[in-house]
């Protein structure tokens, strides 16, 4: 069931923070990104980008590419619950959680996030979406003491 999936993860998962906490190491998971299972075509999320040749996009591309933000959220729950569980019990095990940045709405979340496509289809960050996490993530290591200064 999903249920012991989830267990048999968490079990797994602590074992390893336990590991490498005994050497030093430090634990970052970035929790579950959105999930788009209600997109029409992923496939065709392409002719969204913008090109020399395309400088706007679409109306459809913000509306075939979204989902309501709880139907995500519920999906995403129990991955969630077993990642805060696991850094509550390890100080070494650090969770980022980008999930507000990518889906600053409250209501849906989008592919498409201030006029930039961050994600390339339904479920995978495209370049674009990762350079817009780039200082977020770098503030987190910093806050975490997990990335020092030059």
């Amino acid at each position: 069931t999903h249920g012991q999936a989830i267990q048999i993860f968490e079990d797994k998962l602590d074992k390893i923070a336990e590991k490498l906490g005994e050497k030093g190491i430090k634990l970052v998971i970035f929790a579950p990104l959105p999930v788009f299972r209600g997109v029409k075509d992923p496939a065709l999320s392409w002719s969204c980008n913008k090109e020399w040749f395309r400088p706007f996009t679409s109306k459809s591309c913000i509306s075939d590419f979204q989902e309501k933000r709880e139907n995500i959220e519920e999906r995403n729950q129990s991955i969630r619950d077993a990642f805060g569980r696991t850094e509550s019990k390890y100080s070494n095990v650090h969770i980022y959680d980008p999930f507000d940045l990518l889906c600053p709405s409250k209501t849906l979340c989008t592919t498409i996030v201030d006029e930039t496509k961050i994600f390339r289809d339904d479920d995978h960050l495209s370049r674009d979406g990762t350079r817009y996490l780039y200082k977020d993530f770098t503030e987190f290591l910093y806050t975490n003491n997990l990335l020092r200064s030059k």
